[in-house]
């Protein structure tokens, strides 16, 4: 297990201790499953969950994370290359059997969870006594969400969780044109967006000519069809002039692309363009914000960073979460009317609420975890909210 060595110290002097895999496989996994919140910040919802007959499997943990996304564990005792790819093959199956999945989550934690999962984020955690190089190359080409953890038993009393590789999906972090930078920033493509959206109304243009001028044709070439039918003298004369109706009320029928939606669909791709510049202002899927507002984001995002080595930011479709030991310690929301709102932890019987900056969420609905809410607007509230956060990530240390 890499060159991780653990030491007991008795007095001034020290002794190493000696892993060991599991004895048995199971033995890990009812270990974990007993302890999953406290040792990944999962709660637990199935053990040994069965795919069916036709996909022939047995899914070992079945959970969801604090984002409330569905999470998979595979356990193996040893170093095995199979564990990843089994785990990829029940992720497979879950994505296509996402009823099956909510109705377990009603049945163990009830309606509110189960409206609350967050399918953009799927994650598989693998546990296995080792783990090579090529398992963590591997993971980064398949563009799911993966954790592989390693771990170790010693003296049969003490056991440590290693994350030595992880990969994070690019449509975790910005969905449609943006691609992920080596840093894990969002890449915009440049000037392709604006050329698409005239390529695209060039295009719908010439469609528009094309069709103006068939519809042209064919009203002319019914129209002498008409008068010829209407000088033979046959007894189906009658006949053909109904039939001809038909045809010329078909040809008018047909749709054509107007001015007005070219001019909707230059708008909608500008406004791709635009919320694609302002995501790339931030490097996250914060959008929409003035320069002001910005700025006050990155330097929010600049100070949760910096409280530690152990904060991790995860984006999500709908909130940014940071998390501390695998839980959030602050969720950032950015609200319709443009503003930024943190959630996170908080003894609301100590706090003095202000109205327009802070205010108790435990009985309403909203995205992200946490139950005091703190609005954002000015470098004034970033101060005030500071020590609210230095308390919520001091309450994560565990």
């Amino acid at each position: 297990m890499g060159n991780i060595s653990l030491f007991e110290i008795e007095g001034t002097k020290v002794s190493k201790l000696h892993g060991a895999p599991a004895r048995v496989e199971r033995t890990l996994q009812m270990l974990v499953e007993n302890n999953l919140e406290t040792l990944l910040g999962i709660r637990f919802i199935a053990t040994e969950y069965s795919t069916g007959e036709i996909h022939g499997g047995r899914i070992d943990s079945l959970g969801i994370d604090g984002d409330d996304c569905p999470v998979i564990i595979e356990y193996k005792k040893a170093t095995n290359p199979n564990v990843i790819n089994q785990g990829l093959y029940y992720l497979n199956w879950l994505m296509d059997h996402k009823a099956e999945f909510t109705l377990l989550v009603m049945q163990v934690y009830g309606n509110e969870i189960a409206e609350k999962i967050n399918w953009t984020n799927p994650q598989l955690i693998c546990l296995a006594n080792g783990f090579n190089k090529f398992d963590g190359h591997a993971i980064q080409q398949m563009n799911r969400n993966i954790k592989l953890y390693e771990y170790n038993y010693y003296d049969d009393h003490i056991l440590m969780l290693n994350l030595v590789h992880e990969a994070i999906p690019s449509s975790a972090v910005a969905k449609g044109k943006v691609s992920i930078q080596k840093d894990g920033t969002p890449k915009r493509r440049k000037g392709k967006t604006r050329n698409r959206a005239i390529n695209s109304a060039e295009s719908m243009k010439n469609q528009d000519v094309k069709m103006d001028s068939t519809e042209s044709k064919h009203r002319k070439a019914t129209k002498n069809q008409s008068n010829n039918r209407r000088k033979a003298p046959t007894g189906n004369s009658q006949v053909n002039v109904a039939q001809t109706d038909r045809k010329r009320k078909s040809v008018r029928g047909r749709s054509t692309v107007t001015g007005k939606q070219i001019q909707s669909t230059i708008k909608g791709k500008a406004k791709l363009h635009s919320e694609q510049i302002s995501r790339s202002k931030t490097g996250d899927n914060i959008t929409k914000l003035s320069d002001e507002s910005t700025a006050l984001y990155k330097s929010l995002k600049q100070f949760l960073m910096s409280l530690g080595d152990d904060v991790q930011m995860k984006v999500l479709k709908n909130y940014i979460a940071f998390k501390r030991n695998k839980n959030n310690f602050v969720c950032v929301v950015q609200t319709k009317s443009q503003k930024i709102k943190l959630y996170l932890k908080a003894d609301l019987n100590k706090i003095r609420l202000k109205k327009g900056f802070s205010r108790d969420v435990r009985e309403k609905g909203h995205w992200g975890t946490g139950d005091l809410e703190l609005s954002i607007l000015n470098d004034a509230d970033f101060e005030k909210a500071k020590s609210f956060i230095m308390t919520s990530y001091q309450s994560n240390d565990n």
